[in-house]
């Protein structure tokens, strides 16, 4: 299921902080964004798609070396998913 793909890529980001507040403060979000994903499955397909994409373009900077572009993926990211849960609670 996607929801956990994404939950764990997320960790997985999040981890290389070694930041214990950053770990808890990620299972409260995470879950929040879980019960979400449950209520609204509207345009869920779609929504998946930009978010794999959004992943691998992380990824891909990651990977070449290029942090700070990754970051700003990674904002982009953010705000992606910001966006999408306060659409879901508008349309609730």
């Amino acid at each position: 299921e996607f929801s956990n793909i994404d939950r764990e890529f997320h960790k997985l980001i999040l981890s290389a902080s070694d930041n214990v507040f950053m770990d808890e403060y990620f299972e409260t979000i995470s879950m929040i964004f879980h019960l979400q994903y449950q209520w609204d499955d509207h345009d869920l397909i779609n929504r998946n798609q930009i978010a794999i994409s959004e992943h691998i373009s992380i990824l891909c900077k990651m990977l070449s070396g290029n942090y700070l572009e990754a970051k700003d993926e990674l904002e982009i990211h953010l705000k992606t998913a910001k966006k999408s849960f306060e659409n879901s609670l508008i349309e609730q």
